[in-house]
């Protein structure tokens, strides 16, 4: 506590508050001060850098999009490709295009990074990060897998059914 009755010195600092204290013998309101202080504000900032510490170590995600129904919609797929880390075509071996392909994409851990069911010939992937993943994919009771590897380039699959 300062002389005239203000404890302005002891939070900007906590030495100048214990001279004070002594100088007038009041120690203890000055540490009750102090302690009071720190309690306010430790807690507050311990949690905010526990939020940031949860963010920086947040684990990527997988994602898809299907389609390319028509002419124009292929186009535009093929033409968005490059800003995604894979294209996969779903075919038959006469060249028409199939959709409702389930789909199950494991890491090279074996662990399912993403499984869905594509509506459209054409599949666009954004993948967790660098490395091998396969691909497994079902059509009308049938099975086919593939490995794709996701890089610089993006990736282009192309899984070929048989007519059916």
């Amino acid at each position: 506590m300062q002389k005239d009755g203000s404890y302005g010195a002891a939070l900007a600092s906590p030495t100048c508050g214990a001279r004070g204290a002594i100088e007038d013998g009041s120690m203890t309101k000055d540490i009750d001060m102090n302690t009071r202080w720190m309690a306010l504000v430790v807690p507050p900032l311990l949690a905010l850098a526990w939020f940031a510490s949860a963010q920086v170590h947040a684990a990527p995600v997988a994602a898809y999009r299907c389609g390319g129904i028509g002419e124009a919609e292929q186009a535009s797929f093929r033409q968005d490709a490059n800003r995604h880390d894979a294209l996969v075509t779903f075919s038959t071996r006469g060249g028409a295009y199939v959709a409702d392909t389930g789909f199950q994409l494991t890491n090279a851990g074996g662990e399912v990074v993403l499984q869905g069911n594509c509506s459209g010939p054409l599949m666009l992937l954004d993948l967790p990060g660098p490395g091998a993943y396969r691909l497994h994919a079902r059509f009308e009771g049938q099975a086919q897998s593939r490995t794709l590897h996701a890089g610089e380039k993006t990736a282009r699959v192309s899984i070929v059914w048989n007519a059916s």
